[in-house]
């Protein structure tokens, strides 16, 4: 159905038609219409009298469909003019009577229709009722269901490519911005991880730590990735999880006797794809809300399953005593607000972020349908 929506549009556009092609549609569908409406006359007309009559609902049908359609309508919608779209209406409306009351007074000067006939009598009606017919419900109702017949189809045609057009066209912009959106939140991942590990590998080197060179080493591995895989739509799951033991063993360099760090994964995650960095702030601040300045030994427990295309990614970590006397939410930074809306973009209905938060625990709990991904937003 899509596809055929696009071939219309792409035909016959809303916009950007040339002007040739907009004339030999057009031609086309009053050829048409002449055609139907000269095979649909009742019988005992004679071929010239067909082709007359033919022409006449032709006509007719040009002045019913083209003065609302293109100038009345649109002005509709404006409030300066609204009313000049009225008068236009009106104005349609006389000419195509003043129209069949030329052709019907033609008819039956030269009896074209069958004489005594229920036709006739309906022609002879509507020309005895002259120009104050025009002002009679029954002739306005009439006349109403007869441009009903004699428009609907050109009409369908006009509007159903404005709703095609208004349909595709937003749906392209919802998509530009939402690509823009997830762009803007995958940029900020960057500097909000760089600025992270800078603050540490800085307390290393002010307190002496003899590993802070190492420390920046491993930095410089983790940015090579950032920088040659965070802007690709998807990578290899087994590529993040390499990444994120390569964090971990860059926090564990940091200070392998504050948090006791254990990271399990299981099932087949060889031929899986992931957005790049979806779960790394997760970590972060894990990292962030266990660290302790005292005595007290923080614990995060990282556990990847992957069952099918379906991982569900489970990261808890005690709370440290600053986080725990300043009241701090753990789920409340930026980083895990970014993450949030990338996975809405993502991984729209085929994701489950749950957060579950106690005096000394915080856990998230994320599944994620690794098939499902929206790469029009990635």
């Amino acid at each position: 159905m899509q596809k055929l929506m696009d071939w219309y549009l792409r035909f016959y556009p809303t916009v950007g038609t040339p002007p040739s092609r907009r004339v030999k549609i057009h031609i086309c569908y009053w050829l048409f219409y002449f055609v139907f409406s000269y095979f649909s006359l009742i019988n005992g007309l004679t071929p010239v009298d067909r082709i007359f009559i033919s022409l006449h609902l032709v006509l007719l049908g040009v002045i019913l469909y083209y003065i609302p359609a293109y100038f009345a309508f649109p002005l509709l919608f404006t409030k300066k003019q609204f009313y000049i779209g009225i008068l236009l209406f009106v104005l349609t409306y006389v000419l195509q009577h003043l129209e069949k009351l030329g052709f019907n007074t033609f008819i039956l000067k030269y009896n074209i229709h069958p004489p005594n006939g229920f036709t006739n009598e309906n022609v002879q009606e509507f020309v005895d009722a002259g120009l104050q017919g025009m002002l009679g419900p029954k002739n306005i109702f009439r006349e109403i269901y007869f441009a009903s017949q004699a428009i609907m189809i050109p009409f369908f045609l006009k509007f159903s490519r404005m709703l095609l057009y208004n349909s595709v066209n937003n749906k392209k912009i919802m998509l530009e911005k939402n690509k823009v959106e997830v762009d803007y939140l995958r940029s900020q991942i960057n500097p909000h991880f760089l600025l992270n590990t800078i603050n540490n590998i800085y307390s290393q080197i002010i307190t002496n730590d003899n590993t802070a060179p190492d420390s920046i080493i491993a930095l410089s591995d983790l940015m090579k990735y950032l920088l040659h895989k965070a802007k690709e739509p998807s990578i290899s799951l087994e590529q993040e999880i390499n990444f994120i033991e390569s964090y971990l063993s860059w926090e564990k360099l940091k200070d392998s006797q504050k948090n006791n760090i254990h990271f399990s994964k299981t099932g087949n995650y060889q031929n899986l794809q992931i957005a790049p960095l979806i779960l790394i702030n997760f970590i972060e601040n894990a990292f962030k809300h266990a660290d302790s300045n005292e005595s007290k030994v923080g614990n995060i427990d990282i556990q990847m399953i992957v069952k099918d295309d379906i991982l569900e990614f489970i990261i808890e970590n005690t709370k440290s005593n600053d986080t725990i006397n300043s009241g701090q939410k753990s789920k409340g930074g930026l980083g895990l607000k970014n993450v949030a809306q990338r996975l809405n973009l993502l991984y729209p209905q085929n994701h489950q972020l749950l957060f579950k938060e106690t005096d000394d625990y915080f856990t998230v709990n994320l599944t994620i349908n690794l098939n499902k991904i929206n790469l029009q937003h990635a």
